[in-house]
């Protein structure tokens, strides 16, 4: 009988989070020092300012709980006993469709099995949990903002939340301990104004699905010996746009991370494109 431990890509250790019940969470107690939280008979109201606006919307407790614990595997799901070489392929295929469910993703690496976060899978789930979120922001520019503005709008409004990294392991709403690979579901990202690139570019590619028929790719590569994740949209590019060129297409791309403002790229974003050191994960 063999053993293979399953480890998390590229994921920075981070102490493990407190239990992720949120029903008892104080609304004096938000991450984000001008953001305001109240709580409602069902939830929160949250303003969330973006530049001189702000953006209103509500999360249901019971919607918030439902999406962190989606997210995630049991501790114990990380170690996989097997008999041989075969055995251990039938095993991870098996449990294939079972993690990426939860938000992870599985690759064979050599010897080795990598964890990391199901992005496109998540972000697809995701859609209609935030879909109202989305509404919020778009109500803060003019109804007849062209396809484009509405996109800037979404990206400027994730781009003002927070930038922190989830820790690898937490609790959920039963007490158990899961391991997250290091991302947010995204109704959870919205609740708290945090997350790092990963969880910022799952919830702008769940806040654009069903705005246009707009395809989408996410952009993941190494900078400065840190991963970073990205995401590309296919349009006409703008001047000042940096974008890349993939299957016959163009792709404007969005830094989600703080130091970014719509498609303006922070210094990181920058030297990822320009070192064209990616790979291209398809996001539809």
């Amino acid at each position: 009988m063999c053993v293979v431990l399953l480890t998390a890509a590229c994921q920075p250790t981070a102490r493990q989070a407190p239990r992720s019940k949120v029903a008892k969470t104080s609304p004096t107690k938000s991450p984000h020092p001008v953001r305001q939280v109240t709580t409602t008979p069902t939830g929160w109201r949250i303003v969330h300012p973006v530049g001189a606006k702000a953006v209103g919307y509500e999360v249901e407790r019971e919607a918030l709980n439902t999406a962190i614990d989606s997210v995630g595997i049991p501790k114990a799901d990380e170690v996989i006993k097997y008999a041989d070489d075969g055995d251990l392929n039938a095993q991870l295929m098996a449990r294939g469709a079972r993690l990426m469910a939860q938000g992870i993703s599985q690759a064979r690496v050599g010897e080795a099995i990598q964890l990391r976060p199901a992005f496109s899978a998540l972000a697809k789930r995701s859609v209609g949990s935030v879909r109202h979120i989305r509404e919020a922001v778009l109500q803060t520019i003019p109804d007849n903002a062209s396809g484009r503005d509405r996109i800037e709008a979404l990206a400027r409004f994730v781009q003002s939340f927070e930038n922190t990294t989830p820790a690898r392991y937490r609790r959920d709403s039963r007490g158990r301990t899961l391991m997250t690979a290091g991302i947010r579901h995204p109704l959870e990202t919205v609740y708290t104004g945090q997350g790092d690139c990963d969880s910022l570019s799952v919830l702008f590619s769940a806040l654009l699905d069903g705005l246009t028929e707009t395809e989408r790719i996410f952009l993941a590569g190494v900078v400065e010996g840190e991963r970073h994740l990205m995401v590309g949209v296919e349009l006409t590019p703008r001047e000042g746009d940096l974008f890349i060129q993939n299957a016959g297409a163009r792709w404007v791309v969005f830094d989600l991370t703080q130091g970014s403002r719509g498609s303006a790229l922070s210094a990181r974003g920058k030297a990822l494109i320009r070192g064209k050191q990616f790979e291209i994960i398809d996001a539809n």
